[in-house]
């Protein structure tokens, strides 16, 4: 079968795609290599308010005690590794509990449950510290685009977005879409 390109046609497009690739590369490296946040939030700029990202983090927290009170049923519902080797006596997981909070616990690491154990502290650390890290304001969806964008804008960060940035410690971005 003949090809319909010849070797001088096809050096000028891999050219052409070297160029574009490289152009490409610059502007979207891919991934960062820096930490990514664990979780973020999307939500609307007409129901964004100081204190948004707290009240999430004590209503994910509140869900945590309703649903996952201790580190057994946390690795149950999640299936962790060796949910399946956990006891089911509130005696026998207080126990577990109180071993693992031991400093002096020899070989804790080495025991089924410990996985669970320390994935169940983290997360409930991270909830207490620090439940939304990347807070995303979005103009775009459910915002009246008849007022004037400038001024509310101001009004947000006078407002809101100064201090919600102290109580959030990572990034705020705002994403604006005029509507034509």
């Amino acid at each position: 079968m003949t090809s319909s390109f010849t070797p001088d046609t096809i050096g000028n497009i891999n050219n052409y795609l070297k160029t574009a690739n490289t152009l490409f590369s610059e502007n979207y490296p891919g991934e960062s290599p820096e930490r990514q946040p664990v979780h973020t939030v999307y939500g609307g700029a007409h129901i964004f308010k100081e204190g948004t990202a707290l009240k999430m983090g004590i209503g994910a927290t509140s869900h945590m005690n309703t649903y996952a009170p201790n580190f057994v049923e946390f690795a149950k519902i999640l299936q962790l590794k060796g949910h399946d080797l956990i006891p089911n006596s509130q005696a026998d997981i207080s126990d577990l509990e109180d071993y693992f909070a031991s400093e002096s616990s020899e070989g804790k690491e080495e025991h089924g449950a410990y996985f669970a154990y320390t994935v169940y502290q983290r997360v409930l650390e991270k909830l207490s510290r620090e439940a939304v890290e990347d807070f995303r304001i979005d103009f775009e969806d459910g915002y009246d685009f008849n007022r004037k964008f400038d001024k509310v804008l101001k009004k947000l960060v006078d407002k809101h977005i100064i201090p919600f940035l102290f109580t959030l410690g990572r990034s705020v971005v705002l994403k604006a879409k005029q509507k034509h």
